[in-house]
């Protein structure tokens, strides 16, 4: 039942995708780590819903690597998106230079703790 849940969740994902790429014509990097991250939860959700057809093994093992890795590389992004959105509501304390270094430096440091050793 799980795993219909997740092809379910996938479906919705790429809907979502195909809709925010409608969505407004100023492709800024905002706007395109959200279609990354929208990209990595559809992915994400597909292999968690065809996990049980391809079976433990080599195969799963390699396709879970890249589920990882976007857990890894794109979920810190979220940062920055949170900011942009802070920002655009005018929230005083996020409009100065040294706030857009912090949330680069959080974000980066995010990537580096879900590296493994």
């Amino acid at each position: 039942m799980a795993n219909v849940i997740y092809l379910i969740f996938s479906l919705i994902y790429i809907c979502l995708i195909c809709y925010s790429y409608q969505l407004t014509d100023k492709k800024d990097l905002q706007y395109k780590f959200f279609l990354a991250i929208l990209a990595a939860l559809f992915y994400d959700n597909l292999i968690s819903g065809i996990g049980f057809m391809i079976g433990a093994g080599p195969a799963l093992k390699f396709l879970n690597f890249f589920r990882f890795a976007f857990h890894v590389f794109i979920t810190p992004l979220l940062c920055y998106i949170v900011f942009k959105i802070a920002q655009k509501m005018k929230v005083k304390i996020l409009q100065s230079k040294i706030a857009d270094i912090f949330v680069w430096a959080l974000t980066i440091i995010l990537i580096i703790i879900g590296i493994p050793a």
